[in-house]
């Protein structure tokens, strides 16, 4: 979703599902849409649900952060997992 622009409130937990979510929302500078309980949660998002204003900006907040993290950068992700993978291979003997 966030690499569609649209933004992704979180509840922070013990998943690993939740984690990333938070991970990447902090990593773009938003850490307003994660959550550390329930209530915190709702209020986020319905927040965003009654207030339009706040709603386009968070979506602006969200399309900067595509737009400028490497994050979602899947070439460079490609590459570097590509070199990555050469590396171990090239260092393995097949004797």
């Amino acid at each position: 979703a966030i690499r569609m622009g649209v933004p992704v409130v979180t509840l922070k937990g013990r998943t690993l599902a939740s984690r990333m979510a938070s991970s990447v929302l902090m990593s773009c500078n938003l850490e307003n849409l994660v959550a550390s309980n329930p209530e915190e949660y709702i209020r986020i998002a319905t927040g965003l649900y009654k207030n339009p204003t706040l709603y386009r900006e968070v979506c602006d907040q969200v399309r900067s952060c595509r737009l400028s993290s490497n994050l979602f950068d899947s070439n460079q992700f490609a590459r570097e997992f590509e070199n990555l993978l050469s590396g171990l291979y090239n260092s393995q003997s097949f004797s």
